[in-house]
């Protein structure tokens, strides 16, 4: 990182504010990730939840309860294969209708061992509604997932 003049932070400052946090972590359902076909992730049952962040397994999302602003992030190790891409896309379903993608990680793969994914960002939601996170690859068949996490905080009001 190189940076030449002057540099300005601004912006609110959170004190005492406890930071919301949620997690869904891989469940067998979602280690086979099927060719050239969109498959939404499936949470593990064990996974957290928070006051303002609901693991919701049944419907493979985290459910969010408040507008906020949100760090999200997303990690998969995908197995072997030279073949293709692996995708991995976080998609936001708010309350009022529709969906937004808010993450979207397309990489080509790489040969002779797993592949590793990861991405982050912060976004401000401005309604309550749900995140899922989905993946895609066209190694030209079936290919597993060995580990994949989906991690979500609230670290600011809107």
């Amino acid at each position: 990182l190189n940076i030449t003049g002057d540099l300005s932070v601004s912006g609110k400052v959170y004190s005492n504010m406890k930071i919301s946090y949620g997690e869904m972590t891989l469940a067998s359902a979602f280690a086979s990730v099927t060719y050239n076909d969109v498959n939404t992730f499936t949470g593990d049952l064990t996974s957290k939840s928070s006051k303002d962040i609901i693991c919701d397994p049944q419907n493979n999302n985290l459910k969010l309860a408040t507008a906020g602003i949100y760090h999200i992030e997303v990690y998969a190790v995908w197995a072997s294969n030279s073949t293709g891409y692996r995708r991995l896309e976080v998609r936001f379903y708010p309350d009022s209708g529709g969906v937004l993608t808010i993450m979207d990680s397309k990489e080509n793969a790489v040969s002779g061992s797993t592949f590793e994914m990861c991405n982050n960002r912060v976004y401000a939601i401005s309604e309550p509604g749900s995140l899922s996170l989905v993946a895609e690859q066209t190694s030209g068949g079936s290919l597993n997932l060995n580990t994949a996490t989906f991690r979500i905080y609230k670290i600011g009001e809107v």
